[in-house]
Order: structure tokens, then C-alpha cells, then sequence
């Protein structure tokens, strides 16, 4: 059983995970010299980032550079960054870029000090002018939706997470969730999002949400 798979943007290499274990394959990555044929390689687990599971849905988000990918899943809590060797054309063991795995709730900060609900599941890559004009490395900050949390955050190269809209008003009536537009930080709630996609050209967020069965989107003003 299979939940996500993907390419790598520079050499096209596949790699897809499994629910047992969350194991992470590369195809055609092992080869055989008495038959002549390839077979698929695992690379890894994730097991040592599951509490109480046999596995997990996971998603792999490439970066544009294509140096590392940022692994999510539900029952993970975290996000995770798996290295890219260019030499064997394999992702690595992942680390923990910010969250702490097993451990639910939010939080904002930077590394293990960031909180997030059981379930996020999908995120963009999205390129920031600042970094640019700086002449960073790494010039692409993360933006994921944190389903149960109900709210759309950004993570920094550096590990650093941040609300960008949702959660608005919580000391009213003690909810995160709901259905109210406006202000992004101020205003706006959202019902488990889902997935969000990012629009370059408009500078705009599409995001879908499960509960409120609605495509909502966030632009600049």
C-alpha cells in the first residue's frame, strides 16, 4: 500500500513509500548481474519516528533544487528532511527539520520547540524575493497545512515556523476551526485543510479544506 511518490527534478530518479514501516523505495534500485534485472531498493524506514503504528501516510515534497526533500505524515507530528546524494542518486535517512515526532499541539518556534497536530499531509515550496536579494543558499521558505490545527504555517530554510492565516479570534469562543474570510492572522478560520498550491505568477494560495468542502485562497493585496 502505497501513499505518495515522486521524481526527482535534476536526474528523473522514482522513489515511493509503503505503509509498512514507512519505508521509502527507489525503483529499478538494486540490480541483479545473474538475471539482468533491477528491482526495487528500500532506502529506509520511518519506524523510529512512529509511536503505537505499523505505518504511515506519508507525502514527499521535493525541493526545486532538488537537495533534499521534506517528508510528512500523519502520526509524525514533524517535519522531516531527507538528504539527496548525487553520487548514488538516493534520498538519506531523515532528520527533524521542526516539530517533535509523536508529540501533538502547537506551537510556533524554531526546531523542536514547533508544534503540530497528527495530521498534515501536504505542503509548498515557495520562493522568497527577500532570500534573493540576499544571495541565500536556500531561497525557498515552506508552507504547509496543519489539518487538525486548522491553519496554513510557514517554515524558514532554517527551521522556523510560523502562522501565516488561520486561528483567528480563539479567545471568543475557545475554536480554532470555522468558516470566516478576511485577515489572513486577524480574522480567517479554516476547517482541516487539506492541501494548498501555490500560484507564482499571481503570488496567490489555493487551499482545499476537507470540512468545509471549500477551495479558499489567500493573495496579496
Amino acid at each position: 500500500c502505497s501513499y505518495t511518490v515522486c521524481s526527482h527534478p535534476g536526474d528523473h530518479t522514482v522513489f515511493y513509500q509503503s505503509w509498512k514501516n514507512g519505508g521509502v523505495y527507489k525503483v529499478n534500485g538494486t540490480y541483479n548481474p545473474v538475471t539482468g534485472k533491477y528491482s526495487d531498493k528500500l532506502l529506509f524506514s520511518l519506524s523510529n519516528f512512529l509511536n503505537a503504528s505499523d505505518g504511515v501516510k506519508e507525502n514527499f515534497i521535493v525541493h526545486p533544487s532538488g537537495k533534499y526533500m521534506y517528508i510528512l505524515g500523519q502520526d509524525i507530528h514533524a517535519i522531516l528532511r531527507s538528504n539527496y546524494n548525487e553520487q548514488t542518486k538516493e534520498f538519506e535517512y531523515p532528520t527533524v527539520i521542526c516539530g517533535q515526532p509523536s508529540t501533538s499541539g502547537y506551537a510556533e518556534g524554531t526546531g523542536s520547540a514547533a508544534r503540530f497536530s497528527k495530521k498534515m499531509t501536504d505542503g509548498n515550496f515557495v520562493e522568497n524575493p527577500e532570500y534573493v536579494k540576499e544571495g541565500k543558499e536556500d531561497q525557498y521558505d515552506f508552507y504547509i497545512v496543519d489539518s487538525y490545527n486548522d491553519c496554513l504555517r510557514k517554515v524558514t530554510p532554517e527551521g522556523v515556523t510560523s502562522l501565516v492565516a488561520g486561528r483567528a479570534n480563539i479567545n471568543k469562543d475557545g475554536y480554532t476551526y470555522g468558516y470566516v474570510d478576511g485577515d489572513p492572522i486577524r480574522e480567517a478560520r479554516f476547517w482541516t485543510p487539506e492541501c494548498v498550491a501555490y500560484d507564482p505568477d499571481a503570488e496567490t494560495f489555493y487551499i482545499g479544506e476537507w470540512s468545509n468542502h471549500a477551495i479558499r485562497y489567500i493573495t496579496t493585496e
